[in-house]
């Protein structure tokens, strides 16, 4: 208890008010961070994810890729087929000999979520 009122007393110190304390008996890291994208689109990091999944594994798998983003399956789903598909980033390859959904990157979806040096 005497840490407890060294803190209150250092944060009055300092014209703060403290709100809580917790104990804890492993060190805690925090960490800040922030990236810079080509685009302002808040769902531009899930779509490169998701576009650099579909160039290694043209039949995705969307319930295991929603599951590795952490991310619900239809919101995985709406993603491929509504924005990326639907503003040609994707298209669908033909292959009559397989059920599977296989598609393509177009060139325009490899300028926008491809790093040219890799």
């Amino acid at each position: 208890m005497k840490q407890i009122s060294n803190i209150k007393r250092y944060v009055g110190e300092l014209g703060r008010t403290l709100i809580g304390t917790m104990k804890v008996q492993c060190p805690i890291y925090i960490l800040h961070l922030s990236y810079t994208t080509k685009d302002k689109d808040p769902f531009y990091p899930i779509d490169r994810a998701i576009m650099h999944y579909i160039e290694v594994q043209p039949n995705p798998n969307t319930q295991y890729l929603a599951w590795l983003l952490g991310m619900e399956i239809p919101l995985i789903k709406h993603r491929i087929d509504g924005v990326l598909k639907e503003n040609g980033m994707l298209i669908l390859k033909d292959d009559d000999s397989s059920k599977n959904v296989l598609y393509e990157i177009t060139s325009y979806g490899y300028d926008r979520y491809f790093e040219k040096n890799g």
